[in-house]
């Protein structure tokens, strides 16, 4: 008899993934919170539990900070009010913008 499976997993953007809906001050809580509680907690579940989970990951948040992105063209789309990465903060890294950025260390 096979064992039934369940797979776990899970999405996570902080606040990449809202950036084209929204930016307020109740999105920058959430990413902060994703980062600061949510994440960490779902790890140590999943860690004194012996669980495995799949992830799929914004790569710009894995960054220490943004790149320089001067160079680049600019993204615009109709629906977003400002140009996309006029929204992500220029300066600044995980300990100042936690919302945006969360190394894997």
């Amino acid at each position: 008899m096979t064992r039934p499976t369940v797979v776990i997993s899970l999405d996570l953007e902080l606040i990449w993934g809202y950036i084209d809906l929204r930016h307020d001050d109740d999105l920058v809580e959430m990413g902060r919170w994703t980062h600061d509680v949510g994440v960490p907690s779902l790890l140590n579940h999943f860690t004194r539990n012996g669980l495995s989970a799949t992830w799929a990951m914004v790569g710009a948040m894995t960054r220490p900070s943004l790149p320089d992105v001067s160079g680049l063209p600019e993204v615009n789309y109709r629906h977003f009010s400002k140009p996309l990465v006029q929204r992500c903060p220029k300066e600044g890294d995980e300990s100042t913008h936690p919302e945006w950025f969360a190394r894997a260390s």
